[in-house]
This record gives structure tokens, C-alpha cells and sequence, in this order.
């Protein structure tokens, strides 16, 4: 690992000697990384210590990968510690606190994406292009609930699930892999604690379709959830022209019964937020398919570790922000 700094105006800086401990992580809820570096700052004025004020720009490197770029936001140290705490948030910050008014009539998520970056000065990596043209409104709305919404409204149509992050410098959207992962956690390898947590109190096992005209339309439910739970109702309502069907399925898939497992394992900075990976079993050996909702990954004394949240639904940060074209 290694980790360089350059103060507003000035050159970047390796800062790495410095470094206690460094805290990489990220989750699909969140649009934008951090960073959490301890570095050594001490006080004594005969002793070198690292130039990285409020502001500054903030690399991290493992190896000859750049895997964080951003800027020095909240440091804190106390009178009594020769630790200075910085935490450091990636371009995702940018999505978040700016606001957006922006009227389409058959946009597609990725020229929206697209001119959104054009408008704020945001650097462009790799799109998912969903060919899905969509009509929305959105009146003063965060950046990141804008093209979230689009590309959740998109999933509906492509059945598929989109990650939006920012990749050293630039903003890319990746639909979520459903082929089989390249990843493997296996206990005596890599694998080192694995903790098991399921959650059955905010699901829902049936969605009412109804008209816009208050008529019900059908009805669908999870057979096996809704035996054991009983009926737990989402409504939803079906536009003219459309059926409703495929999204109240994916509601249903992404509210059943949740079960997340969080792991510790050595590190590896390919096992970040949206990847899949297969989970070999601590107990019984067998084989699942897991995706990362979170990651943390934390260097302290020449060793990596990472813990992760993983998730056996392949889910995305869904938003529905801003309203129709013409209404």
C-alpha cells in the first residue's frame, strides 16, 4: 500500500512513512468512498510531519493500481494524541451534494448520465448501456438520486441491476454480474470468520396490482414466505399501456426474507461493492453465490485484512426520484 497527498496548489507526495493505519471502504447505499487514514503528526515542532491539510488531494495505491482518488475533508487530532485522523471521500461527494433540475422526454440512463457530467465537470469512465429510453422530471434532486432513479427505472426493463461508483477518477455504471463469480472465499485460504445473519422483520410477501382508477388488477405473492409469515401487501400502480408485473416481482425478489453474512478474510482489493463471489461454507462445504453490499479494507502494520457484508440477492441502491413528463 501506498499513499500520497498533495496540498491545494501544491505536488503530490508520498505520505506513506507516515501512515498508522488506513481504512478503504465503501457500500451500495453510498455513492461515495472514503478513505480513513491514521497518520503520525506529532507535535513536536523538531520532527517531520506530513503536509496534508484540509483540502488536499488524496491518492491511495496498492501496487501499480490506483484504487482511491480524492480529497481531504475532516482531519481531527487531539492535544494528546500524535495521531492526526483524516477522512477522505472520492467523486461520488460531487453526485451527492449537487442538485440537478433536469426535464427528458426518451433519454436513455446513459446520455443522461452523460450530459449530467458535461454540466458539472465530472470525468466519464465506462456507462452501462441499457438502450432503455425513459421521460422523467426531477426539480432540484440530488445527482446521485437522478441517475440512480433512471438506471433503477431501466432494471426494470433489462432485469438487471446497476452499480454506480467512481473508479479512480471517473464515474462509471456496471450492470452487476450474473455470471458465475471469479471470486472464492474458502476457509484455510483466504477465508478466516464468517457470521451468518438473517432478518425476516421487513418483508413484504405479496404486491397488489392495481389500475390507476382503483381497480385490482392481480395479485402476486412469494407462496413459501407468505405460508410461514402471512400476507404482507405492497401496492403498486399500473400505468395505461404497461404491465406491472416484472417490477412487482422484482419488489417481491429484493424484500423477501434477508440474509447477510459478513466475513473477514485476508485482503484483496478485487472484493469490493457490487463484485461476486462464491462462499465456500465454514461448516458443511458447500458452495453459494454471494454479492458484496459493503466492504471495508484496513492496512495496519504491513498487513491487509478485509471484511465484507455479502448478500445473496444481487441488489442495487434503487431510488425513485422525480416524478413523469407531464404530470
Amino acid at each position: 500500500m501506498q499513499l500520497y497527498a498533495a496540498p491545494p496548489g501544491g505536488a503530490m507526495m508520498d505520505i506513506t512513512d507516515f501512515v498508522n493505519s488506513v481504512t478503504w471502504s465503501g457500500s451500495y447505499r453510498q455513492c461515495s468512498r472514503r478513505l480513513q487514514m491514521e497518520l503520525l503528526n506529532p507535535w513536536d515542532s523538531g520532527m517531520t510531519r506530513p503536509d496534508i491539510p484540509i483540502g488536499s488531494a488524496v491518492e491511495l495505491w496498492e501496487d501499480e493500481r490506483r484504487l482511491f482518488v480524492g480529497q481531504a475533508l475532516t482531519p481531527r487530532q487531539s492535544s494528546e494524541s500524535m495521531i492526526l485522523s483524516m477522512t477522505a471521500l472520492d467523486g461520488g461527494r460531487y453526485l451527492a451534494r449537487n442538485d440537478g433540475w433536469y426535464s427528458w422526454n426518451g433519454v436513455t440512463p446513459e446520455a443522461a448520465t452523460r450530459q449530467v457530467c458535461r454540466d458539472f465537470g465530472i470525468k466519464v469512465g465506462t456507462l452501462a448501456e441499457t438502450g432503455v429510453r425513459l421521460s422523467r422530471v426531477f426539480a432540484g434532486v440530488a445527482l446521485h438520486k437522478i441517475l440512480a432513479t433512471l438506471y433503477t427505472m431501466a432494471g426494470e426493463s433489462t432485469g438487471r441491476r446497476y452499480m454506480i461508483r467512481f473508479e479512480e477518477d471517473a464515474l462509471c455504471v456496471r450492470a452487476k454480474s450474473e455470471d458465475p463469480p471469479t471470486l472464492t472465499l474458502r476457509p484455510g485460504v483466504n477465508l478466516m470468520t464468517q457470521t451468518t445473519t438473517q432478518d425476516a422483520s421487513k418483508l413484504y410477501t405479496q404486491v397488489a396490482i392495481y389500475s390507476q382508477d382503483g381497480s385490482l388488477l392481480r395479485t402476486l405473492d412469494s407462496p413459501e414466505e407468505l405460508a410461514i409469515y402471512g400476507r404482507l401487501q405492497r401496492v403498486l400502480t399500473q400505468r395505461d399501456g404497461e404491465d406491472a408485473g416484472k417490477e412487482a416481482r422484482a419488489f417481491l425478489a429484493d424484500n423477501g426474507l434477508l440474509q447477510s453474512i459478513t466475513v473477514d478474510c485476508l485482503g484483496d482489493v478485487r472484493l469490493v461493492t457490487g463484485e461476486a463471489v462464491t462462499l465456500m461454507d465454514t461448516n458443511t462445504g458447500a458452495a453459494g453465490r454471494f454479492w458484496v453490499d459493503a466492504d471495508t479494507h484496513t492496512w495496519k502494520n504491513h498487513q491487509h485484512f478485509t471484511r465484507l457484508t455479502l448478500n445473496f440477492r444481487n441488489l442495487m441502491d434503487e431510488q425513485s426520484a422525480g416524478k413523469e413528463l407531464g404530470k
